[in-house]
Parts: structure tokens; sequence; C-alpha cells
């Protein structure tokens, strides 16, 4: 983005550099979930898979992310979706239903919990979800398309061809159970990247020229 708008006659002389969103590093960070695992009645040996957004708002695709839940029979897996506001949905059997969460802490929570976080979102430039989620210590998996497959490296990050359920199923199917050094380094990761201290020091380097 930043190339092609210094293709511009009125800004191929600005000085343009990308800078990336802030998160509350502090409220989204890795926590204990023993309780709300077992809050959620969701076996130790299970792994857990997490997707938040309106099921309403259809370009959030949830509906891409139960479908992607259907082509799963008997695997050792919990799903998880936080934001469901609509009777009008056909919600897959295998899904632990969240209705929305105010508290930011409690989101944090259930991010943390998680093994894998999948953003279905077909249009974000930079979907907020995916920064908490890794700033909770979670890895993502989300769909090749507009800002989102910037958000995170490859060894944190995973993005298929969107729209592509059966790609996000194999996704979900081949990512392993989270441990603590890849919860670590999705941390660092967004720390080093979304913290408010990251992006007020961008800033200043920016106005001192």
């Amino acid at each position: 983005v930043c190339n092609r708008a210094k293709l511009s006659y009125i800004l191929r002389n600005a000085d343009i550099r990308p800078i990336d969103e802030c998160i509350d590093v502090e409220t989204y960070k890795p926590y204990a979930t023993h309780d709300l695992r077992r809050k959620l009645c969701i076996p130790d040996n299970h792994k857990v898979v997490l997707n938040v957004c309106p099921t309403s708002n259809k370009r959030k695709g949830a509906q891409y992310y139960f479908d992607a839940i259907r082509l799963f029979t008997d695997e050792d897996i919990t799903f998880i979706h936080i934001g469901c506001d609509t009777k009008k949905i056909d919600y897959p059997k295998k899904l632990i239903k969240v209705g929305y969460i105010n508290d930011q802490a409690t989101l944090s929570k259930y991010m943390a919990l998680a093994d894998v976080f999948v953003c279905t979102s077909t249009n974000d430039t930079m979907p907020n979800t995916c920064l908490e989620a890794l700033a909770s210590g979670t890895p993502i998996i989300g769909f090749d398309i507009a800002g989102i497959p910037f958000v995170a490296d490859k060894k944190c990050g995973c993005f298929v061809e969107t729209g592509n359920v059966r790609e996000l199923a194999k996704a979900i199917m081949q990512q392993p159970r989270k441990n603590e050094r890849m919860s670590e380094y999705c941390r660092q990761y967004a720390l080093n990247r979304y913290s408010f201290d990251i992006l007020y020091s961008k800033v200043m380097d920016i106005w001192r020229g």
C-alpha cells in the first residue's frame, strides 16, 4: 500500500511508512483457564477452536466457520463461537454457543483458552480480534484476503483461500494443541508489534523525521 501511495504525483516525495493499530495488551494476555474449561465442560484431551464475530454480520463470515465444523465427526475438538446474536442461523450441533461478551478480560480468557483462533472475515484491513488473540497467546487461522494475512507471521498465523471451507477445516485439523512455547511466541509477537509503546515509538520517529 505504501509503495502504491508513493506512485502518486502528490505523495511521491512524502515520508510514508506503515503503522499497525495498537491494542490493550494489559487486558489481552495469557490467563489461567482451568476454571473456564471446567465451566464449559471441555474434556482435558480436547483441542479448543474459537471464532468471535456477530453471526448476523455476513461479512464476518461465521457461516464459513460453521460449515467447516460440519466436516468434523468424532475428533477430539471443542468448537466455540462468541457472538451468537440471531436464531435465524442453523448452528452446528458440535458447537458451544456464547452471546456477546462485554467484559474484555473475560473475552481474553476465552482467547487464552483456545488452541487456535479462527478469523472468517472476508474484508477486514486489520481485524482487532486477531491481534487480541495473539496477545492472549493464541495462534490464528484466517482467510488470505485484505489485510488479514499481514497480521501475523508463519509461526503464529496460517491463511487459506478465501471461502474455501475444506481448506479451513484442514488447517484447523492440522493445527496442533498450543504449548507454552507457542503461547509465549504469540504473546511476544503481539507485544513487539501491537502494543501502545510500539505505536507511540513509530509515530514519534515519523514526527522527528
